[in-house]
């Protein structure tokens, strides 16, 4: 098809660019996709979409360290997961590149809270994806990286986000249930800033919330 070209040709173009073509390339793939209508990544491109997603991934990685053009890279992530696509959801699993993800939550990478909220929202989409999904990434380290990103960032809405994913970390996840409940406890006893506890405090009142709804919508069904 014509994407399928337009992609192969932007393909060969990400492969012998530099690292200022690389990221016109990104530049020009988010305008064709905005532009375009479908409902997913396959559809649109085939196989191209694996191929190109495969050099994404493995360029995050290497420009992390360099900071060079991460929050257009993260945008062109959550276009891929946009359509929840089993197959390019398992190729970022697969990549290795969900570590890279985490790290730029913590300060051993200088990334500023921009390219912070994105990665969270990146692993948010990732975490949507059901019960082993959330297993793997909080075995990788995912709550105490969030939970460094909560005390170290500087804005409410990176802050909210990182709050929001542990949330979804916890709904149907028993496994690592109890590992969040103190995380959010430990948030709340910090007195580092009033921030971060009214992020905990939010975050887990939510989940208190939809708790009661359940359990009043069982009790509600048992006796109708």
């Amino acid at each position: 098809t014509a994407s399928e070209m337009w992609l192969q040709k932007h393909i060969q173009s990400f492969d012998t660019g530099n690292r200022r073509k690389r990221k016109q390339v990104l530049e020009d793939f988010l305008e064709y996709v905005k532009q375009s209508s479908l409902s997913g990544m396959e559809e649109l491109f085939s196989k191209e979409a694996h191929r190109f997603l495969l050099r994404l991934t493995s360029w995050f990685s290497v420009t992390l360290p360099l900071l060079y053009a991460l929050p257009l890279q993260l945008k062109v992530f959550l276009v891929f997961l946009e359509f929840r696509e089993q197959s390019v959801v398992r190729a970022f699993f697969e990549s290795g590149v969900v570590l890279s993800l985490m790290s730029t939550l913590v300060t051993d990478f200088d990334c500023t809270d921009e390219v912070r909220c994105l990665a969270v929202l990146v692993l948010h989409r990732l975490a949507l994806h059901g019960r082993t999904c959330k297993e793997v990434l909080c075995s990788k380290g995912l709550i105490p990286h969030l939970t460094e990103c909560i005390l170290d960032g500087l804005k409410w809405e990176t802050l909210k986000c990182a709050g929001l994913l542990l949330c979804e970390l916890f709904r149907s996840n028993p496994k690592y249930q109890e590992d969040i409940t103190k995380t959010f406890h430990s948030l709340l006893e910090s007195q580092r800033r009033p921030l971060v506890q009214r992020v905990a405090l939010s975050a887990f009142s939510a989940l208190v919330e939809e708790e009661y709804a359940g359990n009043v919508h069982v009790r509600n069904g048992r006796t109708s």
